[in-house]
């Protein structure tokens, strides 16, 4: 079950139902896409592979969407801190790009579930408290991906911001610099819009952070 602290999920035993039996059992997690009252499904553990190593793990995040932007996976955006796979459990450190993301439970979850479905009975997912997200961790593939998604990609900003960071963006769409900031605000928190001169396209940028 989700920690009603918000902090973590406990160990997840299962009595091979798919179902755990004790009182950290994990409850019934929403479908991808499905926030917000969507369906819920109960995720049964796939046949247990050969194996549960730290790889498995990875293999398993790649494949867990952020809901906003579902082109891109935990592991492009930077959001896991550490994995660890110790005694059978999979233990995983994960940060959200926001304190107040209203995604991080929704994401936890998937992560929880994709772990599950990789053959893990015994799971960890805990918050990140020991750091803050910047957009400096999204990957090279992760600023590629965000492009091909149609938004505009953050700068590097190795820990120092300024306004001229945040107004000047490239267009996602052709590529030119010759664009303005428009609103400091997006359909998100994290996203800024913008306007190219030359392509007359208006486009949302994922904020330097």
């Amino acid at each position: 079950m989700v920690n009603e602290s918000g902090i973590g999920y406990g160990t997840i035993a299962h009595d091979g139902s798919g179902i755990g039996s004790d009182a950290n059992a994990v409850a019934p997690l929403p479908l991808a896409g499905g926030a917000g009252g969507g369906s819920m499904e109960t995720p049964t553990p796939s046949r247990k592979r050969e194996g549960n190593t730290r790889q498995l793990v990875l293999d398993a995040l790649s494949g867990v969407m952020d809901p906003e932007i579902p082109t891109l996976s935990v592991l492009d955006l930077g959001m896991i801190t550490n994995v660890e796979v110790e005694d059978g459990t999979a233990h995983v450190r994960f940060l959200p790009t926001f304190v107040a993301c209203p995604a991080t439970s929704y994401i936890k979850s998937n992560i929880a579930k994709a772990l599950m479905e990789a053959g893990f009975t015994s799971i960890q997912v805990d918050l990140e408290t020991e750091m803050s997200w910047t957009s400096d961790r999204i990957s090279e593939h992760g600023r590629k991906l965000l492009e091909e998604f149609g938004l505009g990609a953050p700068v590097q900003i190795d820990g120092t911001l300024n306004f001229e960071q945040i107004e000047h963006v490239a267009c996602p769409y052709c590529g030119s610099e010759n664009t303005e900031l428009r609103s400091m605000f997006g359909s998100t928190l994290c996203r800024s819009i913008h306007y190219c001169m030359d392509c007359k396209q208006s486009f949302e940028r994922f904020k330097p952070l």
